[in-house]
């Protein structure tokens, strides 16, 4: 507070008290940072600042600005965000004022992330073993990263090693291979996971017991025996490489059961004209798509 005291020969006056308040521009102590938030999430934008006048009082007003354009309601030090979508992309700042001046932040980047879409499911797969196969399907959104897993019966799904790919190839595939997958995409918005589609790899026939050539009187009776393993398989046998005629007086029988085939071939009165090489075909879903 100030006075004036005027003095001369007749005496003193002094006049009444004034006040006198400096004030200080405001100082920038703390500044907002860029952010990167998920979809339907929240965020806070601080900043802070010093500037007081000689009383001691902080008389800031504040205002923060979305690219450029002021943002209604938001006249404190934080900026509370909540609720975003991708429509509040964009550059933030905030300035701060006082009767002398202001200061203003940099500007910073708010990004909102959606989490990944399915545009396009697995289709599940039909194949056989050596072939190529893969399941495949298509997610968007931003800086996606992917995991495929297998689905087990006990543990639920666990992660096929190295299948980070919206892609799992099975080259060549195995009957191990089969099973239920689905793939999961991840980013920072959140996750997806696709439908769970089966995988089916159908083994080639093996023949685990052959015939073996033989030599039998005339009027004879005789036997040729395989076994052949592999799934839904059935067997043709051969001579002289083509198929035995319908009316042929020998008997075929096949004991067959879901992965194995056990076939034979029976002969009672044998001719010369039965002489021959004979041979057995074997077929199922994996041979009918080998080209």
């Amino acid at each position: 507070e100030y006075q004036l005291r005027v003095t001369n020969a007749g005496g003193t006056a002094v006049s009444d008290e004034v006040d006198v308040i400096v004030y200080y521009a405001p100082t920038l102590t703390g500044t907002p940072l860029s952010a990167t938030v998920a979809d339907g999430g929240s965020h806070t934008f601080t900043a802070a600042a010093t500037g007081f006048d000689s009383n001691g009082t902080n008389k800031f007003t504040w205002k923060w600005y979305k690219n450029g354009k002021t943002i209604s309601g938001a006249t404190t030090g934080s900026l509370k965000l909540r609720k975003l979508s991708t429509e509040a992309n964009g550059k933030y700042h905030a300035v701060v004022s006082n009767k002398v001046g202001s200061a203003s932040t940099r500007a910073v980047t708010l990004e909102v992330i959606e989490a990944p879409s399915f545009s396009k499911q697995p289709v599940g797969i039909e194949s056989y073993a050596s072939a190529k196969a893969y399941l495949s399907c298509k997610a968007s959104g931003d800086d996606i990263t992917y995991q495929w897993y297998k689905v087990d019966k006990k543990k639920g799904g666990l992660p096929v090693d190295g299948a980070t790919d919206y892609k799992l190839s099975f080259a060549p595939a195995s009957p191990d291979d089969d099973g239920d997958y689905y793939l999961m995409a991840n980013n920072l918005g959140g996750s997806a996971t696709s439908d769970t589609v089966t995988v089916k790899i159908h083994p080639l026939p093996i023949f685990t017991k052959t015939p073996a050539g033989q030599t039998y009187e005339v009027g004879g009776k005789g036997t040729l025996a395989a076994t052949v393993s592999g799934n839904d398989t059935q067997v043709q046998w051969l001579r002289d490489g083509l198929p035995l005629s319908e009316d042929s007086p020998h008997t075929v029988t096949d004991k067959i059961s879901k992965t194995t085939v056990n076939t034979s071939l029976k002969f009672a009165g044998l001719t010369t004209s039965d002489n021959g090489i004979y041979s057995i075909r074997a077929s199922n879903y994996a041979t009918g798509r080998l080209k």
